[in-house]
């Protein structure tokens, strides 16, 4: 491994581990809200009063999967169009018994 395809690796790392913490601070952040998701689902909070922490959570969850997919680009970028080995070793998608 080449000094350029070192530093390049680190820097997927670091960037894939910038997007961990950040994943790890929605997720705290839904957390913390779990209890008004709970009372609305128990009937003592109002569709009104649930609204704004709704629409919330979902920003929060979009914005881990916006990441999450960010990540899995990083880890696992597309083939090079040409590419025989890649294309002669694609894994099967048909379920295992």
């Amino acid at each position: 491994m080449n000094d350029e395809t070192t530093n390049e690796t680190a820097d997927v790392r670091d960037e894939v581990d910038r997007m961990d913490g950040e994943i790890r601070a929605y997720e705290q952040l839904l957390a913390q809200s779990d209890y008004q998701a709970l009372k609305h689902a128990d009937g003592a909070l109002s569709d009104e009063e649930y609204a704004e922490t709704r629409a919330q959570r979902a920003q929060w969850r979009q914005a881990i999967n916006d990441l999450q997919a960010k990540e899995q680009a990083l880890l696992d970028p597309p083939a090079m169009s040409g590419d025989s080995a890649d294309s002669n070793s694609a894994e099967s998608t048909e379920p295992t018994a």
